[in-house]
C-alpha cells in the first residue's frame, strides 16, 4: 500500500501488481500547473488563485484515470471503501484510491467537494507548497473559515484529511487541522527532521499525528530521506528504515506507512522546479517495493509490524475515517 503516488498511466498501474502493491493513493492533480505550463516556473502559476480552471483540470484527470480503471475491471479496481481494498487483494487487482495534492480543484465551494466525492475521490491533501483558499496568506493566521469547513465536511463524508506539506505554509494551520479533525489524519508523504535535515515533520508534529490515531507515509525522494540532505547520491534503504525506526520509537509502529511519491521526473519538471530528483536506491519504482520489505526484515522488525507498515496501518485509518460517515 502506498499513501502517495502520481503515476497514472497503464504501465505504472500494472507495475503495482509486479511489486505486490494492492492499492495506492493516486493524486490526480497538484496545486501547480507544472506540465500544463510546459515547465514555466511554478510560482508564476500561483499568482492566480482562482479563475484558471482548477476544477476542470481535475475533472479531466479524473475522467482519464477512470477510463483506464473501468476499461479493465479484471485488473484494476476503484477503491471507495476499505472493503474494496480487501476485495482487490483477494482478486489480485491493482486498487486505485483517488486523491488531490492540494485543494485548489474545489475552487472555494463545498459543492465541488461533494461532486468529487461522488466520483470516487477519497483523499484530499489540504495544500501543496503554495497558498490556497484553505490556508490564510499570513503564516501565523492558520486555516481559513473555508478550510475549517472542508475538514468538517471531509470527516462527515468519510474522506481522509491529508496534512502533508501544510507546515510549508503554516505551522499553526497544521496543528489546527489535527485538532479540528474528528477522525485520524494522514501525512501522506513526509519524512522526519530529526533524522533527515530536509524532513518536514518535527517530533511534536509526529506525536500530534499519532495522538489523533493517524499515520505518516514516508517519502522516498532522496533529498528528503538522506541524513545529509543531499540531492545526490541516492538515499539508501537503510536511511529509509531509519525513518521507520525513529517514528516507531517516538510514537509507535502503528503510525508508519509508505508514501513513496513517485511522479514524472523529466526535463520539464526540472526546468520548472529548478532541480531534478532521485528516489531511494533499490526503491525507485513501485516494482521494487519488496526491497523495502527485505530492509525491514534485516533491521529486525517483526512480521506483524512489517504488515502494519505495508498497509495495515492505512487500512485501520481508512476504516476509522469512514466509520459513521454519511458518504456511502
Amino acid at each position: 500500500m502506498l499513501t502517495h503516488d502520481h503515476l497514472a498511466n497503464r504501465r505504472a498501474l500494472l507495475g503495482m501488481l509486479a511489486g505486490g502493491v494492492t492499492a495506492k493513493v493516486l493524486h490526480l492533480t497538484i496545486d501547480a500547473l507544472i506540465w500544463e505550463f510546459a515547465g514555466r516556473r511554478y510560482v508564476e502559476s500561483q499568482k492566480q488563485r482562482d479563475g484558471i480552471g482548477w476544477r476542470a483540470l481535475a475533472m479531466k484527470a479524473l475522467r482519464r484515470v477512470r477510463r483506464i480503471i473501468d476499461s479493465e475491471p479484471d485488473i484494476f479496481a476503484l477503491i471507495r471503501t476499505p472493503r474494496d481494498i480487501l476485495a482487490a487483494k483477494r482478486h489480485g487487482k491493482a486498487g486505485i484510491i483517488l486523491g488531490f495534492e492540494g485543494a485548489k480543484p474545489l475552487e472555494g465551494t463545498i459543492e465541488a467537494l461533494h461532486e468529487f466525492h461522488a466520483l470516487g475521490v477519497r483523499v484530499i491533501q489540504l495544500t501543496w507548497a503554495v497558498p490556497n483558499l484553505l490556508v490564510e496568506e499570513d503564516r501565523d493566521a492558520g486555516l481559513t473559515p473555508f478550510g475549517r469547513q472542508v475538514i468538517r465536511e471531509m470527516n462527515r463524508l468519510g474522506m481522509i484529511v491529508d496534512i502533508a506539506h501544510l507546515t510549508y505554509l503554516s505551522r499553526r494551520a497544521f496543528f489546527q487541522a489535527v485538532e479540528l479533525s474528528e477522525k485520524p489524519v494522514m501525512a501522506g508523504h513526509n519524512t522526519v527532521r530529526p533524522i533527515a535535515p530536509q524532513g518536514e515533520l518535527d517530533d511534536d508534529q509526529v506525536r500530534a499525528i499519532a495522538a489523533k490515531g493517524g499515520i505518516i507515509g514516508l517519502h522516498f525522494c532522496s533529498h528528503l530521506v538522506s541524513r545529509t540532505g543531499d540531492t545526490t547520491p541516492q538515499a539508501s534503504l537503510d536511511e529509509l528504515v531509519d525513518q521507520v525506526d525513529h517514528i516507531a520509537s517516538l510514537a509507535g509502529i502503528d503510525h508508519v506507512a509508505l508514501g513513496a511519491d513517485f511522479f514524472r521526473n523529466d526535463k520539464v519538471y526540472a526546468r520548472c522546479m529548478g532541480t531534478n530528483v532521485s528516489w531511494v536506491k533499490g526503491a525507485d519504482s513501485v516494482r521494487k517495493i519488496p526491497n523495502v520489505t527485505r530492509a525491514l526484515v534485516r533491521r529486525g522488525f517483526s512480521d506483524s509490524d512489517i504488515k502494519k507498515v505495508l498497509g495495515a496501518n492505512f487500512l485501520r485509518v481508512f476504516n476509522a475515517v469512514q466509520a459513521g460517515s454519511h458518504g456511502d
